[in-house]
């Protein structure tokens, strides 16, 4: 079944706070 709009979103900052970590723990 399709997420709601809000579990999206929630995805989506997950995906970027991870990404955001992994560039950091990179450097």
């Amino acid at each position: 079944y399709p997420l709601e709009h809000e579990e999206i979103v929630q995805l989506r900052k997950r995906k970027l706070a991870r990404l955001l970590l992994d560039q950091r723990l990179e450097k």
